[in-house]
């Protein structure tokens, strides 16, 4: 079965690119014919390339190196290019009708056959819900819908996407809200396309924001459950397994192993994941004593003297108290 495949990078994170394609590769069927369309700000260099087609030594793939044409943003202002491409894939592969698009912070632990095979002809895309999105509507009342994918695991019906000139869509809804975003051009993707997406299981996104998020959530059983058998790990915070401690990061590492870009971990990189793992556990305590104080707080708020007790608690939680 053809499997189409949309990455994004440029020369600074090959390296993580290299690993989510040496994941999906080794734990492809047999019968995964792969077609991997990586998307460019500028041409690679050969020897990174060369690098890149040496993953085929775990299975065999095609692979489109594309470097996007400039003149696709002429008609537009104020667009950050590389972070726009997914506006512009309907453009951009031409001879595409459906594909799946996957950010390079994540690894795939199973064939991704199941994923593209869902039936998306009536949807624009289908993607796993953001579960941190019901926190931003709870503590910032910031609110787009009752279910708000994470776009880092997309599977898109490019089809519909050029039918419905949604590039032009994202675009205008981006300039007019962009003040108003907090995660830009995935809000902006959840609001244009809001009502035409599938929703995934969990475990197709299993970003590593669940191990913080999940204890008061009200999908609480659904993201254990996704915890508990993933079938694709998306990195998605801003610590990432090459930079500081992150949960499930064996599985980075054991698939950089596949890779020409492969290294030993120094010394000074294993404490900063000893440190960083001890802030990691203190973030998840301060969330969950939020979560527990907030309705004794919320009642306190009528009473002077139980109102100060919460200021002062406040403080010591670093939690604002306007």
């Amino acid at each position: 079965m053809r499997i189409n495949i949309c990455l994004i990078s440029d020369e600074n994170f090959i390296q993580h690119l290299a690993v989510t394609m040496a994941s999906i590769l080794a734990n492809a069927n047999i019968d995964d014919d792969l077609y991997f369309y990586i998307l460019l700000d500028k041409t690679l260099s050969s020897e990174t390339k060369e690098k890149i087609l040496t993953l085929k030594k775990i299975k065999k793939f095609n692979i489109y190196f594309i470097e996007v044409e400039k003149s696709i943003f002429n008609n537009y202002s104020n667009v950050r290019k590389m972070a726009n491409f997914k506006f512009f894939l309907g453009d951009i592969l031409k001879d595409v009708d459906k594909i799946l698009y996957l950010d390079c912070d994540l690894v795939v632990l199973t064939s991704l056959k199941d994923l593209f095979s869902e039936d998306i002809d009536n949807y624009y895309l289908a993607g796993a819900d953001n579960i941190g999105h019901y926190f931003l509507y709870k503590d910032r009342g910031y609110f787009i819908s009752d279910f708000y994918i994470n776009s880092g695991v997309m599977l898109i019906n490019l089809k519909l996407w050029r039918r419905d000139n949604l590039k032009d869509k994202f675009i205008t809804i981006k300039e007019k809200n962009i003040k108003n975003f907090v995660f830009v051009d995935q809000d902006v993707i959840n609001l244009c396309c809001e009502n035409k997406i599938k929703p995934l299981d969990l475990s197709w996104n299993m970003h590593t924001g669940f191990f913080k998020n999940f204890y008061f959530h009200p999908m609480k059983e659904k993201i254990k459950k996704a915890m508990a058998n993933p079938k694709i790990i998306h990195y998605s915070s801003f610590k990432k397994p090459w930079n500081a401690y992150s949960p499930l990061m064996k599985f980075y590492y054991k698939y950089l192993s596949l890779t020409p870009f492969n290294k030993n971990i120094t010394f000074k990189f294993k404490l900063t994941v000893f440190f960083t793992y001890f802030v990691f556990l203190l973030d998840i305590l301060n969330r969950r004593t939020r979560v527990l104080f907030s309705p004794v707080l919320k009642r306190a708020r009528k009473n002077k003297i139980l109102r100060k007790i919460k200021d002062k608690i406040n403080v010591v939680l670093g939690i604002d108290n306007k």
